[in-house]
């Protein structure tokens, strides 16, 4: 586990804490396997790893201290029969926070900004495309994206869009189909659907109008 924080590779720091738990739960259940204070010295020594990779990087202690000493006060002063769950999931809620303090610092906002705003005419284009190219989870991109742009992920998409294919539909006369292939729209009616729920009349209307 204390190679895979040194490494910041969470898919092996999850991979190892469930290891561990794995053998603290089959050690509590074998009654007599392990003494009680050895149970709990692993737990504050996961606990201590955890906390030492979250003051190396700069996270502000204040931000997880309530969560760090119930965490502590459940591994010291319970039995881990009674507060198994709780030390389980405030394990990886501050494997969370140091996962996205970490990512988050990666990956600036305007860089995720002129991603999108370069591949928006894409059909293959999508919240999932854009985790892949940052190398994170399409959960966490959706928070980080809402995060840094004030917006979640499919309205930013369709009001670049939009702005295309206003802008197409004014100044081109290529026809509707054309215009939904441009901004991304493989199904011309999918577009046309949501250009009137968007704007109040179709592509083809807005043209007209525009044009007069």
């Amino acid at each position: 586990m204390e190679q895979g924080l040194e490494d910041t590779d969470f898919e092996k720091i999850r991979a190892n804490l469930k290891r561990l738990f794995q053998q603290i739960d089959h050690s509590a259940e074998q009654e007599g396997s392990l003494p009680d204070f050895y149970l709990r010295c692993i737990l504050i020594d996961i606990l201590t790893l955890l906390g030492n990779a979250l003051n190396q990087s700069n996270i502000n202690f204040k931000s997880y201290q309530n969560l760090y000493f119930e965490t502590l006060f459940y591994c010291r002063s319970c039995s881990y029969e009674e507060k198994r769950t709780e030390i389980h999931e405030n394990t990886e809620k501050l494997v969370i926070l140091l996962e996205q303090e970490i990512e988050n610092a990666a990956i600036p906002g305007n860089q995720i900004r002129e991603t999108v705003e370069a591949n928006y005419t894409s059909p293959d284009f999508s919240i999932t495309a854009l985790a892949d190219e940052f190398h994170v989870s399409v959960s966490y991109m959706s928070y980080l994206f809402k995060k840094e742009l004030n917006q979640n992920f499919s309205d930013f998409l369709w009001n670049l869009r939009l702005e295309k294919a206003k802008e197409l539909l004014l100044t081109t006369d290529l026809p509707i189909d054309v215009v939904s292939l441009s901004v991304g729209y493989l199904n011309a009616s999918s577009f046309r659907r949501k250009f009137k729920q968007a704007i109040g009349v179709s592509p083809s209307q807005f043209r007209s109008d525009r044009k007069l």
